[in-house]
């Protein structure tokens, strides 16, 4: 079961929506559950970061602007997959740069929601399965790799900074966590810093921003990593 909210002022537009999400399930034998909202505001007052998938419009009457929304879920909850839909075009690039799996032209066609759907569930999927054993003299703990922000070294011994604020320190080697998570979308931009991309949000000319944590980045590697996170982002265009 998948949680989809869909967040557009226009009745048509959610109907037209909800029925093609209606004929993806009964293709592909996923189940959705569906809740529509005419306003961002009244989304968040009923959000609980329950929601697998967000739809949501850029432009709505109310002078809400869905790309500063998007950046206020995502910085609740970095997991959360999002599509924009919007008869403005122009607003494509903008969309992805707020790091959107897919920009859909209204009125949506089947074909391009049936795409961005199959791109959703497979990342959704993905998320959820992935997970990592770390350990220290006390014991052992499971985290799901989408939780995690970064890894700092200290010495013989990293910490794992994860998204709920908590820190757990363990006997891995950063260079063995790197080797590790390398097709995991982790990389390390500095010898004591290995970062998720999917937290990134600012770049800047010696720190990179995750999470709100502004961190180092070595300037022998600055552009090996831009190049690994312009390439992470593709994979959502």
């Amino acid at each position: 079961m998948f949680n989809v909210a869909l967040i557009d002022d226009t009745l048509f537009d959610q109907e037209h929506l909800k029925s093609l999400l209606d004929e993806y399930e009964k293709s592909k034998g996923v189940d959705f559950a569906v809740y529509c909202f005419d306003s961002a505001s009244n989304f968040f007052d009923k959000y609980h970061a329950q929601y697998d998938l967000v739809f949501m419009d850029i432009e709505m009457p109310s002078g809400e602007n869905g790309l500063e929304i998007a950046k206020r879920l995502l910085k609740d909850n970095p997991d959360i997959k999002l599509i924009f839909a919007s008869s403005f075009v122009r607003y494509a690039i903008e969309g992805y740069q707020a790091n959107a799996i897919s920009f859909l032209s209204k009125p949506v066609e089947r074909h391009s929601l049936f795409l961005a759907l199959d791109r959703a569930i497979a990342l959704i999927e993905n998320g959820k399965n992935d997970k990592i054993m770390l350990s220290n003299k006390t014991g052992t703990k499971v985290f799901l790799l989408k939780d995690i922000i970064y890894f700092e070294s200290f010495g013989h011994t990293c910490v794992c900074h994860s998204s709920d604020g908590a820190t757990f320190s363990c006997t891995n080697s950063i260079k063995d966590l790197e080797e590790r998570f390398a097709e995991k979308n982790f990389f390390r931009v500095k010898s004591s810093y290995l970062i998720n991309l999917a937290y990134v949000e600012r770049i800047d000319v010696d720190t990179v921003t995750v999470k709100g944590e502004e961190l180092t980045i070595s300037r022998r590697i600055k552009k090996s990593f831009v190049d690994a996170f312009t390439r992470y982002i593709g994979n959502f265009i």
